[in-house]
């Protein structure tokens, strides 16, 4: 678990570098990924592309995504997702947390 993850005190959608061991963990966090990146995974799709993946989704679409998770908060770039309506939390350089609506 990463610090950031620790003092946050927040449960994750999905975490690309740490998946879980049990065939029934990693079949949600294969339908989280695609759902948080916008495609079907697959073995031809590189550890790379998804860093290329998420900056493409909409603020709108990580807004829902987050919803269907009951998720209050987004942690992403303001240069991928400044279009996301909700309230800035925190910011760090290019990272803030954005607290959404979850109604």
């Amino acid at each position: 678990m990463s610090n950031f993850q620790f003092f946050s005190e927040r449960a994750v959608i999905v975490d690309f570098k740490h998946f879980p061991q049990t065939d029934r963990g990693i079949r949600e966090w294969k339908n989280r990924m695609e759902d948080v990146f916008g495609v079907p995974l697959n073995d031809k799709l590189a550890v790379g592309a998804m860093e290329i993946l998420f900056p493409q989704q909409t603020g709108k679409e990580l807004v829902n995504v987050a919803k269907k998770y009951r998720a209050e908060y987004i942690l992403t770039r303001v240069d991928w997702h400044g279009d996301i309506e909700g309230k800035v939390m925190d910011k760090e350089g290019e990272w803030v947390i954005f607290q959404i609506n979850s109604d």
